[in-house]
């Protein structure tokens, strides 16, 4: 990593860009990604509900502002890199989940931008992807029957996204890196001897690589897909999951520790932080802050800190009083324990299970190992659900997590007998 530099942070944007609609810190992040130099890296930690997705989507709109063309049904065998804008920013978009990656692909097409093409496997790709978009429907024609068709193709669009492994693997990216190398060494390029893996920008197959969740990618998985660009943007939070290593001996080895943790550490002048969260209210917000960020994640407007649940007081009421009058269920010293729990006014929550019944069980069918559930948890969790319904709130605005496969698969059943449940009433009533 001799050969790459973080970028200084005095440095600032060759170019005026507008952000649409961004926030200082947001638009401060894009501001350092036009202006990183050649062979640097930007870090932007984005923490939780920062917007880091809508972030990502304004950069690349800002690179590829000038390259933009207009990709539509028509693009196909026709399409060459006399189509697209010389001396254009390019750019690779990739993370370590095709969710991820198809999360930006549409993102970028609902801001009304077209000059993107998602490579990767077909039956990977979400549907939601237009197929104007997606290689994999131009191989389906049957004209992209070399690599250099292939490599001309994508030249045509100014933003490709793939998978990390996928762009590690995938022969046209190879096919990019030796066009790109080709031109320079024709142009004259002074730096057109420069060794591949030197990020030079000589070389390389794109001017910039985003690595959307960053933090969660192992550094191996994600080496191939940096390696192809002159300038790294790498966009996660390491404060929140880590690689899945299942190693002992690679876990000891520093696996663990992704490529952006890494960098934070070494050059923390690099990181660009998102601190203005737009998804929790003050309450919970101020729990996540003070135990995971040092109180630096704030609440991104008053409407965001005072938000709350509106809830039907008189529909939960109801569910209240049938749901205590089973004793084997909830405690019945503690009548009111429901209401009590959906408070809008109280909207980080812990309740305590350990006065009731409510043993762990093992379960082994359906899972490779051993599974555990609680059924007394998954009552009550039913009878939280089931409030929340009543009272107003969308089932789809509801989550529910849990460690166990086992618990969920009870969970699961419950749901399904709530639904079953009031379907019928629905029908009948």
């Amino acid at each position: 990593t001799a050969n790459v530099s973080p970028l200084p942070s005095s440095a600032s944007p060759a170019v005026d860009v507008d952000g649409g609609g961004l926030n200082a810190e947001q638009q401060g992040a894009l501001d350092s990604v036009v202006a990183c130099p050649s062979g640097g890296y930007v870090l932007i930690q984005g923490l939780p509900g920062t917007g880091k997705t809508s972030t990502i989507v304004q950069i690349v709109l800002a690179l590829a502002r000038t390259a933009q063309q207009p990709h539509g049904s028509s693009s196909g065998a026709g399409s060459s890199s006399s189509s697209s804008t010389l001396g254009a920013r390019t750019v690779l978009i990739t993370s370590h989940t095709h969710s991820a990656v198809d999360n930006l692909c549409i993102k970028l097409h609902q801001a009304g931008f077209t000059g993107f093409l998602r490579v990767g496997e077909g039956t990977r790709i979400d549907q939601q992807v237009p197929q104007c978009n997606r290689l994999d429907v131009a191989e389906e024609a049957g004209h992209l029957n070399s690599v250099g068709r292939y490599a001309s193709y994508v030249e045509s669009f100014s933003v490709v996204l793939a998978t990390c492994l996928t762009a590690s693997r995938h022969p046209l990216f190879g096919g990019l890196r030796a066009r790109r190398a080709a031109a320079a060494a024709a142009a004259g390029s002074a730096e057109a001897n420069a060794p591949a893996s030197s990020c030079s920008g000589v070389g390389t197959a794109f001017d910039y690589c985003i690595l959307d969740e960053a933090s969660q990618v192992t550094q191996p998985t994600s080496l191939g897909a940096l390696m192809l660009a002159d300038r790294m943007v790498l966009v996660g939070d390491h404060c929140q999951l880590q690689p899945v290593v299942r190693s002992p001996l690679a876990a000891r080895s520093g696996m663990r520790e992704s490529w952006f943790e890494r960098l934070c550490l070494a050059h923390p002048v690099s990181v660009k932080r998102l601190c203005r969260q737009y998804r929790m209210c003050r309450q919970i917000n101020a729990v996540t802050s003070s135990l995971v960020y040092g109180n630096r994640m704030v609440c991104g407007s008053p409407a965001v800190a005072q938000a709350r649940l509106q809830l039907d007081r008189a529909a939960l009421q109801a569910v209240v009083k049938k749901a205590t009058a089973d004793a084997s269920t909830v405690d019945p010293s503690a009548a009111n324990w429901l209401v009590s729990a959906l408070q809008p006014a109280c909207p980080f929550l812990f309740l305590n299970t350990s006065n009731l019944p409510a043993p762990e069980s093992q379960q082994t069918a359906g899972f490779s190992g051993k599974g555990r559930y609680n059924s007394t948890e998954v009552r009550l969790v039913m009878l939280l659900v089931q409030g929340l319904v009543l009272s107003g709130v969308q089932p789809s605005k509801i989550g529910i997590v849990s460690p166990y496969k086992a618990h969920l698969k009870a969970l699961q059943a419950g749901l399904d007998h709530l639904k079953a449940k009031y379907h019928r009433a629905s029908t009948t009533g």
